[in-house]
């Protein structure tokens, strides 16, 4: 594991500045990042506004490109202290409302439809193959972000912010870090929480197919996926809002049950250092191979978010949130006393 202290820098305006004593920044694979700051401000000269545009780079990698949201001065007797917090650039695909005249539209990908409705500075880009959706209908008052979640829902696929401020839609990849988190190595502080609440034995979708209302079939759809592992009857049932099909109802209720055994299985990782053991930052939804006889994980896990601090002291840390990678629709890995998986 790379330890090495993180040099933290901002590019404001074409200036870079340095010597922040505290430092966060936040990646998440289902939302925009976050950054918080703290110093010691130089009248005058640190003025970082509302709506002002920022890069953070940790040892010349860049990790947020944004704008600032807050700037919270104070003043102390002998400090003049201020916090600044910012977002990336997706967040006006987060905060904003679509604004569209009819908000139909048929035979388009869900990033075409994302594309077409945005009129952010966000960039819209895809890293897989996307199928196009017969009908969508944009709903009035609802977000930018909200809509595009609607459309990429059913077909396993995720929205996450690159460190460039594009937002991605994506899948969670089957790209690794290097090297392990093992206990007794480099894991400092975890917990593992392995849970069975979210299980059923039988998983039903129903719905209705627009396109063919003058056959009854079309009209009562239901497609039923099953998770052997759980032994009593508990059973779940969704009722498709949007168009559906008889492959499209049997595509979410399978999802659904490997959504549920992935779920199943989540940990909170503490590491050193904002990098693998190759040198490359934590990057929410790839994966990590997790080996803790204490928290009962051993195989790959999926990074849901990582969280990097830097202290005062120069001592950098990541909190990792980890879930099995089949609640993003790959393979499980072998954690936690459920049947489906092998405890070390």
């Amino acid at each position: 594991m790379t330890n090495n202290v993180e040099v933290v820098t901002i590019r404001v305006n074409g200036k870079e500045y340095a010597a922040w004593p505290e430092v966060s920044v936040s990646a998440k694979l289902k939302g925009v990042r976050e950054f918080t700051m703290q110093t010691t401000e130089r009248p005058s000269e640190w003025s970082f506004l509302p709506g002002t545009p920022v890069e953070i780079l940790a040892n010349d990698d860049v990790v947020l490109t944004g704008f600032f949201n807050r700037y919270n001065p104070s003043i102390q007797p002998e400090h003049h202290p201020i916090t600044c917090y910012g977002r990336g650039k997706a967040q006006d695909i987060y905060d904003s409302h679509a604004d569209t005249k009819t908000g139909r539209h048929v035979g388009k990908k869900p990033s075409e439809i994302l594309k077409a409705e945005n009129y952010t500075q966000a960039n819209v880009i895809t890293e897989v193959a996307e199928e196009a959706k017969p009908h969508f209908q944009v709903r009035q008052g609802e977000t930018l972000w909200n809509m595009a979640k609607r459309a990429v829902n059913d077909q396993g696929l995720v929205m996450t912010e690159t460190a460039k401020g594009d937002l991605s839609i994506m899948k969670a990849r089957s790209r690794r870090h290097a090297g392990s988190i093992q206990e007794g190595r480099n894991l400092i502080d975890g917990n593992s929480d392995i849970t069975d609440d979210q299980r059923h034995s039988e998983t039903k979708v129903k719905g209705q197919n627009r396109d063919g209302t003058d056959d009854e079939t079309a009209l009562r759809i239901e497609k039923t996926a099953t998770d052997s592992s759980v032994k009593r009857a508990r059973k779940k049932v969704i009722v498709n809002q949007d168009n559906t099909t008889p492959a499209s109802a049997q595509k979410r209720a399978d999802k659904n049950v490997e959504w549920a055994q992935g779920m199943s299985v989540k940990a909170t990782l503490v590491v050193q250092g904002w990098r693998d053991d190759g040198g490359r930052i934590w990057e929410p939804g790839d994966l990590i191979y997790v080996s803790s006889l204490s928290l009962k994980l051993d195989g790959d896990m999926t990074i849901e978010s990582a969280e990097m601090k830097q202290n005062a002291e120069g001592e950098s840390i990541s909190t990792l949130q980890v879930v099995d990678p089949k609640a993003y629709g790959g393979k499980g890995g072998k954690s936690g006393s459920d049947p489906a998986y092998t405890a070390t």
